[in-house]
């Protein structure tokens, strides 16, 4: 009301348009395009801005420029959402709500804290507010239907998806209100995934999904989750093994049961251990007993200090293990390294933001970009790709 009083004040509407827009529900603005298409992003750049302008920032009128290519956001996300709900189908998964009988965890006692998963039981479904209420050890919270579109492709009510008595796994999103009020409960959907695309040559990140879902303030795994990489940590190795000189892609190495201490390696795909093989072989067939020869032979140490050099900042434990993608890291950083070798050998500092400008017309200082380095021969990183071409011919 005081802003329609000063536009007709200002003569920029008469007092009839100001009553009309007076007497109109109040909605709030729909989400804008960079919400709806990266959400990641955004939350990426309220966190600059809050490090920079602290509660200034919650404010707004600063311009953002990034580095994230609209289409390629948009087909990133439905490839994510498409390959989790193929993978559900694959495990049969059918969402994460249990019958009382049939769920194998009991509900969770206690108090529950902000940010982790726990087993609640479902107390009351409300179809007008298209929510259902949720038990969860001394609270008690809501849970949107916005949150179950996955498994709930044919929009049936919350009194028909979730049935009293129910066990499904939630997440506290924020603490309950002072006064006793229903708690924010975000359902955890159960497997997930996360996507990072970018340029080898400038390192921009040109697409970024951090799960299934759309929402802001959620977990972004593609920046921030630390995940086994598995075999994708094998290049790393085979990268090590020809940075030593010591090994090229014709180099034999023996394919053969492997037996550290109490552990005795056992090659997954049920394979028949093929003995002698070339280094090209082993990668095109991702054959453990190889990779973790070339780690026994280099050195656990080593391989750590190389991934290192090729932009890996998780912990890595030295250990035979993380030949075969044992350790943690993050998914930027395993397609970052994989850049250095699609651009020659050179490292550089994925980037996501390229300009921001305050509300004042300033710009915001984002700190001085490191130039691309040299971290690999630019013959060692024809090589690793030469290798890495190998995997999809064979």
């Amino acid at each position: 009301r005081y802003v329609l009083g000063e536009m007709v004040r200002a003569g920029f509407i008469d007092a009839p348009a100001a009553d009309a827009a007076a007497a109109h529900p109040v909605e709030p603005p729909p989400p804008s395009r960079i919400e709806e298409l990266a959400p990641e992003l955004a939350e990426e750049v309220r966190r600059i801005l809050r490090a920079q302008y602290g509660d200034r920032a919650a404010r707004g009128g600063f311009v953002v420029e990034t580095t994230i290519a609209p289409r390629l956001q948009y087909e990133a996300r439905r490839a994510v959402r498409e390959g989790l709900r193929a993978l559900d189908k694959r495990q049969g998964y059918q969402g994460p709500l249990g019958r009382r009988r049939s769920h194998k965890l009991g509900p969770f006692r206690g108090v529950p804290r902000v940010g982790r998963v726990y087993v609640g039981e479902v107390v009351a479904a409300d179809d007008t507010r298209r929510a259902f209420t949720v038990r969860v050890g001394q609270i008690v919270g809501q849970v949107s239907m916005r949150d179950v579109l996955r498994y709930n492709a044919q929009g049936e009510p919350a009194s028909r998806f979730a049935r009293e008595g129910d066990r499904v796994r939630v997440s506290l999103l924020e603490e309950p209100p002072a006064g006793g009020g229903l708690a924010k409960l975000h359902l955890e959907n159960g497997p997930e995934g996360a996507l990072v695309c970018l340029d080898p040559q400038t390192r921009n990140v040109l697409a970024l999904v951090g799960g299934y879902e759309v929402r802001s303030l959620g977990f972004d795994r593609a920046l921030y989750a630390l995940r086994q990489p598995g075999s994708a940590f094998k290049p790393i190795v085979y990268s090590a093994a020809v940075n030593s000189l010591r090994y090229t892609a014709a180099s034999i190495v023996d394919d053969a049961p492997v037996v550290l201490d109490q552990w005795r390696l056992r090659d997954t795909e049920g394979v028949d251990y093929r003995g002698p093989i070339r280094l090209r072989t082993a990668l095109a067939q991702s054959v453990n007993a190889v990779a973790l020869r070339l780690i026994l032979d280099l050195s656990p140490v080593a391989v750590v200090n190389h991934a290192r050099t090729l932009g890996i900042r998780s912990e890595l434990e030295p250990t035979p293990a993380l030949a075969l993608g044992a350790s943690s890291l993050k998914p930027i950083e395993l397609a970052n390294a994989f850049a250095v070798f699609a651009s020659g050998g050179l490292y550089q500092e994925p980037q996501l933001i390229t300009r921001i400008v305050a509300p004042d017309g300033r710009e915001v200082p984002l700190g001085p970009r490191e130039p691309a380095r040299r971290v690999l021969r630019a013959e060692e990183a024809y090589l690793m790709t030469s290798l890495m071409t190998s995997v999809v011919q064979e």
